[in-house]
């Protein structure tokens, strides 16, 4: 008897075997065809997700090669106006001078500080980009002496303004 049900139990387990082994050549055979749902949306999420890291990486390169860019050209400018400044023999020649061959805007006006007795006359440069508005420089050059008394004139002229 025990013979028997072990034949059975044996059966049993064969029957089970087979059908349980060709459920998965069936399904492996379909399985090899292509990709399930589930691993195509894996996919597309991680390349999704490095493609934003690396593209966020490059625009934070690419706002520090600006920023980088604009301060190398307002030290090309800065080098230019003073060279420029020391150079103009006339108050002519030195707005012309000032305002040919600029990288940037520049915006230059005469500037008088008094204090007691004594009088300095300056130029006030302003330079700032297009590409970066938020991004500006502001410095002072002394006049030339050449140009100092003709400055100073004008100057005062501006101050006292003819009726």
């Amino acid at each position: 008897m025990q013979n028997l049900e072990c034949k059975r139990k044996k059966r049993n387990l064969q029957t089970f075997c087979i059908l349980h082994s060709s459920f998965f050549i069936s399904r492996g055979a379909s399985a090899a065809a292509g990709f399930t749902l589930i691993e195509i949306l894996v996919a597309l999420v991680i390349v999704t997700v490095t493609v934003s890291v690396v593209l966020g990486s490059q625009l934070v390169a690419l706002k520090i090669e600006q920023k980088a860019r604009a301060l190398q050209i307002f030290r090309l400018e800065t080098q230019r106006i003073f060279s420029v400044t020391h150079r103009a023999e006339n108050e002519a020649q030195l707005i012309e001078l000032l305002s040919t061959g600029s990288l940037c805007r520049v915006k230059s006006e005469p500037v008088k500080i008094e204090s007691g007795t004594n009088i300095l006359i300056l130029i006030k440069h302003e330079l700032s980009t297009e590409a970066l508005p938020s991004f500006s420089s502001v410095f002072f050059t002394r006049i030339p002496e050449v140009l100092a008394p003709a400055a100073a004139g004008k100057m005062s002229r501006q101050a006292n303004p003819e009726p």
